[in-house]
C-alpha cells in the first residue's frame, strides 16, 4: 500500500474571525512581547535542565501561545510547517504524518517521539504519536518545542529523527478567558481558559472544541478499467475536544507538589485512502479512511529542593488510548479484496521516574535518573465485511492484543564548563534494557565555544535508535511476521553558529546523520499463502543539509526568516526520498502600526523533486511539485477585555498551497 503524502489541497481560499474575550486582565499580550523575552525563551525538552537558545545542545524551534496568535495557526501541525526542515502531510488512516530532515515515505508516521508535559504518547503498536495530531488544541497548550535530530539520549526510544513536545497551558496570572472562532468555510473553534491562585495554590481549568468540515479535497487515481487518470473529492474533515485540569501546590522555591489531567478526543472523516499503483485502484473514488481516537492522560509529581543546587524530583504517568480505523475496499478493481475493514485498538502506558538533580555554579551541572516503563497492547481486533453484507471476521481478538513491553532505564545528563578554553561539554548517556530485545545505550557529546558576548559555536554527536513496534513484528494480513527484527540505529554530527544581536537572533546549522539498519517492508522471495513480504532490518540510508534562522524586531517591524536545504537518500541504491522538499523557506514579516493594531503575514516555499515516494517499484510517484502559500492575519484590540483576529488563508488563491 502506498499514502500519497501530499500537502496540498483543492480549497483554495478562506477568511477567519477570531474573538478572544478575557474577563480578567490579560496576563500576556502578544503586541507586548519584547526581544529580550523572546530571546530567553526556557527550552525544557534539550535536557534535563532549562537552557536558553543559545545554550541548547540540540537544534530545536519553539513555539508559543503568543506565536500562534501572532500567525494565525490552528493547530500544532500548521506550527510545526513553519519550522526549518520539518513537515507534517496528511496520511492513510491518521491526521497526518511527520518527516523531519527527509526520510519521507510510508513510515513517516515513526521515529518522532511525541510528548505532553513530559510523557511520552508514542504506541506501542504504530509507534507512532502524531496519528492524532490535529486532535490537540492549542487553546489547551502555553508551548510547543521540535527537536530536529536525535533525543534518545534525553528521552530514549522513539527520540529518532527528532522529538515534538508539547506543554499544557501555564499561565503566571489569574485568567478567565472565552475564545470564539469562525469561517467562511464554517469551520468553528470555542475554548474555555481559566486559572485561580489562592495562597500556595494554583488550579487551571480549559476546555476546547475545534471544528474543520468538509474541505472538499481533489486527488486522482487511476480508474481499474482504463488506467485512466481520474479525480475525486475527500472530506478530510477533523473535530477536536479536549479538556485539562491542572492542580500545584508549591511551598516557596523548596517543594512542589503538581497533578495534570488530560483528555483528547479526535474523529477523522473522509481522511487519505491507500492510494493507487501502477497496475491497480484499492479503493477508486472512494479514496478515503475514518479514524477516531480518545486519550486520557494522568501524571502526579513532587519536586524536593534540599538547596539552592541540589533536588529530587519523582514524577508517574498513565495514560489510556482507544482508536478506531475505518477503511473500504468495496469500490477498487476487482482483484483488490472487496471488504470493508474495521480496526480497534486499545493501548496502557505507565511509568515511574526519579531525577537527582545538581545544579553547579558558572554553567556545571548535571542530572541522574532511574526510570521504568510498562506499554501494553490490551486489545486489537479487527472485523472484515464482504461487499455482499456478509460478515467474514467480527470482531476478531488478534494474536498482537496482550503483548506487553518493559524498559528499565537509567539516564545521566551534564554540563562542564571550561574557563580556560570558553567552552563548555555537553555530555549524556541513556541505558534502556528492554524485555523483549537487547538493551540499547544512547549517547551524546558536545562542545560548545564562546566566541564573544553574542556569538557560540556548536560541535553535537548524537546516537538514537528506534525499538520494531507491535505492527513491524506481528505483519498484518498479507505481511508475515518477523521477531528477529532489531532496532534501527542512528548517528548525526552537527555544527552550529548561533549570535544574539540587538535586533535578534540567527543561527546556521549543518549537519550529516547515517540511518543503519532501517526496518522497512521487502517483499517474500517466495510468497507464502497470503503472505507477500514481510519487515527486515536491510536499509542503511543518509541525510545531510543546511538550515538558516534568522529573528529580529526592528521597532514596530518583526521578521521571522528561515530557509533550509535538506537530501536524503538510500546509499545501498542511491534512490533520495524525493516526496521530502529539498528547499524549503519562510519569510515572515509583522508590523505594528498602533497600539490597537497589528499585522502579520507569513509567506512559505517548498520544492521537491516528487509528491510521493515507495520503496516498492510497484508503486507510482507523483511528479515534482512547487508549493507556495500566504497567510495574513490581522488583529485588533480596541479594550483589555477584547480581541478581533481577521485570518486571510492562502491569501494568493493559489491551486499548490
Amino acid at each position: 500500500m502506498i499514502s500519497f503524502l501530499n500537502i496540498f489541497s483543492s480549497r483554495r481560499f478562506c477568511c477567519f474571525l477570531f474573538l478572544s474575550m478575557p474577563f480578567t486582565a490579560e496576563a500576556e499580550d502578544i503586541f507586548s512581547l519584547s526581544l529580550e523575552e523572546l530571546l530567553n525563551v526556557k527550552f525544557t525538552t534539550t535536557s534535563y535542565f532549562d537552557e536558553t537558545l543559545s545554550s541548547t545542545a540540540m537544534s530545536v524551534s519553539s513555539g508559543s501561545s503568543q506565536r500562534w496568535q501572532e500567525q494565525g495557526i490552528r493547530n500544532i501541525s500548521e506550527w510545526i510547517n513553519t519550522t526549518p526542515s520539518a513537515i507534517v502531510a496528511p496520511r492513510f488512516g491518521q491526521s497526518g504524518a511527520l518527516a523531519i530532515r527527509g526520510y519521507m515515505n510510508n513510515s513517516s508516521n515513526r521515529g518522532s517521539a511525541v510528548r505532553l508535559d513530559g510523557v511520552p504518547l508514542n504506541k506501542l503498536r504504530e509507534g507512532s504519536g502524531v496519528m492524532e495530531l490535529d486532535g490537540f488544541n492549542l487553546a489547551t497548550l502555553d508551548s510547543a518545542e521540535l527537536i530536529r535530530g536525535p533525543g534518545s539520549a534525553v528521552h530514549g526510544n522513539d527520540a529518532f529523527n527528532g522529538v515534538l513536545s508539547m506543554q499544557t497551558l501555564s499561565p503566571s496570572q489569574p485568567l478567565l478567558r472565552l475564545n470564539v472562532e469562525t469561517s467562511t468555510l464554517n469551520e468553528t473553534a470555542v475554548s474555555l481558559q481559566s486559572h485561580s491562585i489562592w495562597n500556595e495554590h494554583s488550579l487551571t481549568l480549559a476546555a476546547a472544541n475545534r471544528t474543520i468540515p468538509d474541505m472538499e479535497q481533489d486527488y486522482r487515481y487511476k480508474e481499474y478499467d482504463s488506467t485512466a487518470l481520474a479525480t475525486s473529492q475527500r472530506e478530510f474533515a477533523r473535530e477536536n475536544q479536549n479538556l485539562l485540569l491542572k492542580y500545584q501546590w508549591q511551598q516557596a522555591q523548596q517543594r512542589k507538589l503538581y497533578v495534570t489531567g488530560y483528555w483528547l478526543n479526535f474523529d477523522g472523516d473522509q481522511l487519505p485512502g491507500v492510494g493507487s499503483n501502477r497496475r491497480v485502484s484499492f479503493q477508486g473514488d472512494k479514496d478515503w479512511s475514518d479514524y477516531s481516537s480518545e486519550t486520557a492522560l494522568l501524571k502526579i509529581g513532587w519536586q524536593e529542593h534540599f538547596n539552592d543546587q541540589k533536588s529530587l524530583e519523582f514524577s508517574s504517568y498513565f495514560w489510556s488510548n482507544k482508536d478506531f480505523l475505518d477503511l473500504d475496499l468495496r469500490h477498487g478493481a476487482p482483484n483488490v479484496p472487496q471488504v470493508l475493514v474495521g480496526e480497534t485498538r486499545s493501548e496502557e502506558h505507565s511509568n515511574a521516574q526519579l531525577v537527582f538533580r545538581n545544579d553547579g555554579d558558572e554553567g556545571t551541572y548535571w542530572a541522574l535518573g532511574l526510570e521504568y516503563r510498562a506499554d501494553k497492547l490490551t486489545d486489537y481486533s479487527e472485523t472484515l465485511t464482504h461487499s455482499s453484507g456478509t460478515v467474514l471476521i467480527d470482531d476478531q481478538k488478534n494474536i498482537e492484543s496482550g503483548y506487553k513491553r518493559d524498559v528499565h532505564s537509567v539516564f545521566v545528563d551534564g554540563r562542564l564548563h571550561v574557563p580556560q578554553l570558553r567552552g563548555e561539554l555537553v555530555y549524556g548517556l541513556r541505558v534502556d534494557d528492554y524485555s523483549d530485545f537487547d538493551r540499547q545505550l544512547s549517547p551524546r557529546l558536545g562542545w560548545i565555544q564562546t566566541l564573544n558576548s553574542e556569538s557560540v559555536l556548536k560541535l553535537l554527536y548524537g546516537h538514537a535508535f528506534r525499538a520494531p513496534t507491535v505492527f513491524e513484528l506481528f505483519g498484518s494480513n498479507f505481511t508475515q511476521s518477523n521477531f528477529d527484527l532489531n532496532p534501527e540505529q542512528m548517528d548525526s554530527l552537527e555544527f552550529i553558529y548561533h549570535r544574539n544581536t540587538k535586533q535578534g537572533y540567527f543561527t546556521l546549522t549543518t549537519f550529516s546523520n547515517r540511518w543503519h539498519d532501517a526496518i522497512e517492508q521487502v517483499p517474500l522471495s517466495s510468497p507464502e499463502g497470503d503472505f507477500v513480504n514481510h519487515y527486515e532490518n536491510t536499509g542503511e540510508n543518509e541525510a545531510y543539509g543546511l538550515e538558516f534562522e534568522w529573528q529580529a524586531q526592528l521597532h514596530e517591524w518583526r521578521l521571522d526568516v528561515f530557509a533550509n536545504y535538506v537530501r536524503s537518500k538510500k546509499t545501498d541504491s542511491n534512490q533520495h526520498y524525493d516526496a521530502f522538499p529539498h528547499w524549503m523557506s519562510g519569510l515572515g514579516v509583522g508590523y505594528q502600526w498602533s497600539q490597537h493594531w497589528d499585522i502579520f503575514t507569513s509567506t512559505r516555499y517548498y520544492r521537491r523533486n516528487a509528491a510521493s515516494y515507495s520503496t516498492d517499484p510497484a508503486f507510482e510517484s507523483q511528479a515534482a511539485s512547487d508549493f507556495i502559500r500566504t497567510d495574513v492575519t490581522v488583529q485588533w484590540k480596541p479594550t483589555k477585555a477584547l480581541r478581533l483576529s481577521l485570518i486571510l488563508r492562502n491569501a494568493s488563491n493559489r491551486e499548490n498551497y
